[in-house]
């Protein structure tokens, strides 16, 4: 079932209208969306969009190595939190592949490695491991790889023609992590859970909020965006 976009969590509702209304001011009609799973493709109303991934849940499947696509097949390559999950040492060449089937630009977003971030991201883990007995497996990446920094976005867009936003705090987004945690905790079924989420996510009121860029971060960034012209 697709969720109605005003019932997207508000992080996810973010990072996809801010990368969104970028691609539609500079007017580009066809994107490759690496790392998802479709929900570009609904904030892009008329545009082209396909989307690839690894398991399964995007129009094309790949390896996560070098993407099936031919050089500037797509006017704009974008990346919505994918960087995070991919070792250090892989990055450059991740990068690279977007660059390479980009025809004009690539656009991406990731969670950002403020100080701030970084810790609170660790607790985040502990808590849900010591909640469920289990890692949550995207925050266990994103502490096993690392939060890019902006001294490694820079070096990996080093040499294009790169522009550098931050938005959030991260802070924000831990106490919904933790308020949430807290809901699901010895509730009887998922659809109580679901209720719940919901009506939090429609008092964030993620569909009223215009998310404010700024030009540098600060301690408890929660998101950077980088914007890389051809």
């Amino acid at each position: 079932m697709k969720l109605p976009l005003f019932l997207q969590p508000v992080d996810v509702y973010e990072r996809h209208w801010v990368v969104a209304k970028h691609l539609r001011e500079r007017r580009v009609r066809s994107v490759l969306d690496v790392g998802g799973e479709g929900l570009l493709k609904r904030f892009l109303r008329g545009a082209h969009c396909v989307s690839v991934n690894v398991d399964r849940t995007g129009d094309v499947q790949y390896d996560g190595s070098m993407l099936p696509f031919g050089e500037a097949t797509f006017d704009a390559v974008v990346s919505l939190d994918a960087l995070e999950h991919i070792p250090p040492q892989s990055r450059q060449h991740f990068v690279a592949e977007l660059q390479r089937v980009a025809r004009t630009e690539v656009a991406l977003a990731v969670p950002f490695g403020s100080p701030g971030h970084t810790e609170i991201e660790a607790r985040a883990l502990e808590a849900y491991r010591a909640a469920h007995g289990r890692d949550h497996v995207y925050l266990r990446e994103h502490v096993e790889c690392g939060l890019p920094t902006l001294d490694e976005l820079k070096t990996l867009f080093v040499g294009a023609d790169a522009e550098f936003a931050f938005c959030g705090d991260c802070r924000a987004q831990a106490a919904k992590f933790m308020r949430r945690l807290e809901r699901t905790q010895g509730e009887p079924g998922r659809l109580r859970a679901f209720v719940a989420d919901a009506v939090a996510i429609l008092m964030d009121g993620n569909y009223r909020r215009v998310p404010h860029l700024e030009p540098s971060p600060h301690e408890f960034t929660n998101r950077a965006y980088v914007f890389a012209r051809k």
